[in-house]
């Protein structure tokens, strides 16, 4: 069974929601309030960076991406970066509360 970790940022009116799942197979999920906009299956545990990417609703619409650093095995956490424009933010890690999705996190409220 893997670990994940769960990194959230409101930028521009919108919830920007990265899932990052280590184990045998690894797995990023990019959620744009709430919904799905990217995701990705990784082979390997190998330290690397990887870059998922979005467009955010809005007037005009914005593109943006989150670069995951991905850690080797057994050796530490992922960090995300939201890139959107002329901004490079780092994305807090968020504790997913008990018995819920993702999509149903309190942070959506």
């Amino acid at each position: 069974m893997g670990r994940e970790y769960f990194y959230h940022l409101e930028y521009a009116g919108n919830s920007i929601t990265t899932r990052v799942t280590l184990g045998t197979v690894r797995e990023l999920e990019l959620l744009v309030n709430g919904h799905g906009a990217a995701d990705e299956r990784l082979h390997g545990h190998h330290a690397e960076m990887h870059v998922l990417r979005a467009v955010l609703p809005g007037d005009p619409p914005t593109e943006a991406s989150v670069e995951v650093a991905m850690p080797a095995a057994l050796h530490g956490e992922p960090a995300c970066t939201l890139v959107a424009g002329d901004d490079r933010l780092p994305m807090p890690e968020r504790p997913m509360p008990h018995n819920a999705r993702p999509t149903e996190a309190s942070w959506y409220d």
